[in-house]
């Protein structure tokens, strides 16, 4: 739903309201008197189906203007539209007043309601489509880059409009035609002197033309064109503002606080009729090319509403419902349409450029260059191929290797894993060195036992089990000292063979202290073997997760970009409704909004509403709709202000 049909749904709830008979209308007894004879059951029924179906709902709002004239055609109340210029004038009054009259009279408003519907959400319509025709010559006549770019757009149509007004106002144009074509070849000479002429004459008139456009180039004549055309949609802007400034402000008041609410069928049917009679005014002068916006404005506000006062001079407003019918029939018929087709026209002439001029350029490139693509491809087929594939296969080896791998392993960690663990020795070596190194020096000492025991005689099992547990602790003091006393007589030593063994036992023991070493290394990377395995994950993780978000965005799934583009919008609907009270509140004179500025500012809470439905929750959405419903409807300049700043400071987590 829209603020429109909001507006729509509150005035036929209130129409609902309204009892069929009213107490204290005349025709009451008349109505009681005249049931058996006038009131007819099924005609009654039709009334109440085609009331029915013309009442709004949140699933259905407004109905199409052809749905709403076949239901009017169905109730039989059309017949040919009259104008009621003369006040002599007899309407048909042989029907007495009843019930079926009255059951006529709610179709109707409830008809009348569409209608006003139809008008505002059209109006609104052509104020978004002039604000976007404003907003595109405005930036054109601001940057001298789109004036170039419009220029070269524009080039081949101005080029043609030139040839095609110098060739219409010459009199060349009448003398070369197929009847004089043998004529003019048949004398050669005497056509290239006309030919010479006719240049002659076309140049001659066009000097201060020739002159203006070597004082202004292209791009300038361009904006002096995108200013007139840029006033031009303002101007039509307005006159769709001030019409929809109007049809809120002085139509279909059923609760004026000035003339009083609504209480009965004959009061809102004299409403309806007055709000019918406005509506005809206000759509037969909007955009208008001969009237200012203030004349515009003046018009509707001082006009001279004869066919009011004719239709309801000493007359019972129930009795003229055909021709309430008939002027709602016309409006669909003939008034709505000549006003699409006058606004369709104003806008062909200063709404934007069709699509091929915008895009002839590129389109002609595109199709230029496409031939040439196609060629490359065709003889570098086997190249592209190549190269496709070795992007498959390196997609795939990344896939493989850098995340599927780094995962399997992350996951083997997690479940400890034997075959996961981080090593840079195998597990048993340390062992085995080890125990190589201990039967070194068992042997070394069982060969030298003096170097052991200081009293020189043989090794016990005690000495040999406390030289292992010295062994595994590092201590080799038993190889150390035969070394240091072969060092006193190297040659002897090397003879003999013990300053080489016990020299090998120490490279023995150098190694097991390197793996020893080593072991604690390799503890220190398993305790962290977790840690090195998402490292080792997350760029893969990474360059996956950028491209994958890359192609979602790149087809479609920019949500995140979409909300944040209307947050963007809310904000600038937000500004520019403060800009229109603010403007208007500096004039102190008015109390109230003229009616360009409250059209203006219903447009931009339809906006809002538009907007805020899709950022805002379902429950702020809703307290938000009501208090458009107080900014949009007819106030002072000071209660709508203070329900702008509600709506800022209270929806301002969502909408800025």
């Amino acid at each position: 739903m829209s603020l429109i049909s909001d507006f729509i749904q509150q005035l036929d709830v209130y129409v609902d309201s309204i009892p069929v008979v009213d107490n204290n209308d005349s025709s009451s007894d008349e109505l009681e008197h005249s049931r058996p004879d006038d009131a007819s059951a099924e005609r009654v029924d039709e009334l109440i189906r085609i009331a029915k179906a013309l009442s709004t709902s949140s699933s259905r709002p407004l109905l199409p203007a052809c749905r709403i004239r076949s239901l009017l055609l169905q109730s039989g109340l059309c017949t040919d539209y009259r104008l009621l210029t003369n006040v002599n004038q007899d309407l048909d009054r042989t029907r007495p007043v009843g019930s079926e009259v009255r059951f006529e009279w709610i179709m109707l408003i409830k008809a009348s309601l569409q209608v006003y519907g139809l008008t505002m959400s059209m109006m609104i319509d052509h104020s978004q489509v002039f604000k976007d025709d404003f907003c595109y010559w405005d930036q054109l006549a601001t940057s001298y880059k789109s004036c170039c770019l419009f220029a070269l757009q524009t080039f081949p149509w101005r080029f043609w409009r030139r040839c095609s007004d110098a060739f219409a106002v010459s009199s060349l144009g009448r003398r070369f035609s197929v009847w004089t074509l043998p004529r003019l070849t048949h004398d050669i000479f005497g056509t290239l002197r006309s030919l010479r002429r006719f240049v002659y004459n076309c140049i001659q008139p066009r000097i201060p033309i020739f002159i203006h456009n070597r004082v202004l180039s292209s791009p300038a004549i361009c904006r002096l064109e995108a200013y007139e055309q840029r006033s031009q949609s303002k101007k039509l802007g307005g006159f769709s503002s001030i019409s929809l400034g109007m049809l809120i402000s002085d139509c279909f008041q059923f609760n004026d606080k000035k003339v009083g609410a609504c209480r009965t069928l004959r009061e809102l049917a004299t409403v309806v009729m007055r709000s019918l009679a406005a509506l005809q005014a206000i759509i037969g002068e909007a955009y208008n090319p001969e009237m200012t916006l203030d004349d515009f404005e003046s018009l509707l506000i001082n006009r001279e509403v004869c066919e009011i006062e004719i239709a309801l001079n000493d007359r019972h407003p129930l009795d003229i419902t055909g021709n309430c019918g008939s002027r709602l029939l016309h409006f669909i018929d003939v008034t709505i349409p000549d006003m699409e087709r006058k606004m369709n026209r104003h806008r062909d002439s200063c709404g934007k450029p069709p699509h091929i001029i915008r895009w002839w350029l590129p389109m002609l490139i595109g199709v230029v260059s496409s031939t040439t693509a196609m060629h490359m491809l065709a003889n570098r087929h086997e190249e592209v191929t190549q190269y496709m594939v070795e992007c498959g296969r390196t997609v795939r080896g990344f896939w493989s290797n850098w995340v599927v791998e780094p995962g399997r392993q992350v996951l083997k960690t997690i479940r400890h894993d034997e075959t996961s663990d981080i090593a840079i020795m195998s597990r048993d070596s340390l062992k085995a060195d080890r125990e190589s190194l201990e039967r070194m020096v068992v042997d070394f000492a069982h060969d030298n036992p003096k170097f052991v025991s200081e009293l020189g005689a043989g090794v016990s099992e005690a000495d040999i089990a406390q030289l292992r547990q010295n062994v595994a602790r590092g201590d080799v003091t038993p190889v150390l000292r035969a070394y240091e006393r072969d060092l006193r007589r190297p040659f002897t030593g090397v003879v003999r063979g013990g300053l080489v063994r016990s020299l090998l036992i120490q490279v023995q023991k150098t190694k097991v202290d390197l793996e020893v070493a080593m072991t604690g290394i390799d503890s220190l990377l398993k305790s962290q073997e977790l840690v090195f395995g998402l490292v080792g994950l997350t760029p893969g993780i990474f360059i996956s997760a950028g491209v994958a978000r890359y192609i979602y965005g790149l087809f479609g799934g920019r949500a995140w970009l979409r909300r944040e583009k209307r947050v963007d919008e809310t904000r600038r609907v937000l500004h520019a409704m403060d800009c229109i009270l603010t403007e208007s509140y500096q004039d102190r004179d008015a109390r109230v909004l003229s009616y360009e500025d409250h059209g203006r500012l219903v447009y931009e809470a339809y906006r809002l509403r538009a907007l805020a439905g899709r950022v805002l929750p379902a429950d702020a959405a809703r307290d938000l709709f009501i208090d458009l419903h107080d900014l949009a409807r007819p106030n002072t300049i000071k209660v709508q202000a203070r329900v702008l700043n509600r709506i800022r400071w209270t929806y301002g987590k969502w909408l800025t």
